[in-house]
């Protein structure tokens, strides 16, 4: 990571949590959901622990682990149907 001042690391972690959820679900289908919460719920329990005061808006978060297992879990039926 880029340690300069001003560089945001967002888009980075955002992008992370999609692929993982995806490759996640994508191995195993049936496990779609369970992925989605193992890859994103440690982002706002992590908030939580610090003491963030903004920590529910962190659940914002779940949203691209969520989208990522739902792409996953969506091809790996398909291929799995073949």
């Amino acid at each position: 990571m880029d340690s300069s001042p001003g560089f945001d690391a967002t888009g980075i972690t955002a992008g992370l949590l999609v692929i993982a959820a995806f490759v996640a679900a994508l191995l195993e289908p049936r496990w779609a959901i369970l992925s989605a919460l193992l890859v994103g719920l440690p982002v706002p329990l992590a908030a939580l622990a610090a003491g963030s005061p903004a920590w529910p808006s962190v659940l914002f978060a779940m949203v691209f682990p969520a989208a990522g297992a739902l792409a996953g879990w969506s091809l790996g039926r398909r291929r799995g149907s073949n």
